[in-house]
């Protein structure tokens, strides 16, 4: 499957998703699915942290969902883990 489609997949993704939170709760991690394959990564951050503060346990696979990989290298990615206790990595203060 080429890139364009796959940005018209997640664009669709995301329309049916405005349309079912309209009608009812969607978990605030699925929201940030979409926005993660579109490489949006400041909007996906700004749901994973709403999610965070939703206490979210769907927040539990971070560490293992394929999904979170383009995800990891951003040290957003690690300060989440370290507020979830789920980070491997040292504190550096």
């Amino acid at each position: 499957m080429d890139a364009g489609c796959l940005q018209s997949d997640a664009h669709r993704t995301l329309d049916e998703l405005d349309g079912l939170s309209s009608e009812g709760w969607i978990p605030t991690l699925y929201l940030a699915y979409p926005h993660i394959g579109l490489g949006d990564k400041d909007r996906a951050f700004e749901l994973l942290d709403k999610a965070y503060e939703e206490r979210s346990g769907l927040l539990v696979y971070l560490k293992v969902e394929p999904i979170f990989d383009s995800l990891r290298d951003d040290p957003r990615f690690d300060d989440l883990l370290r507020r979830m206790d789920l980070s491997d990595r040292p504190v550096v203060a």
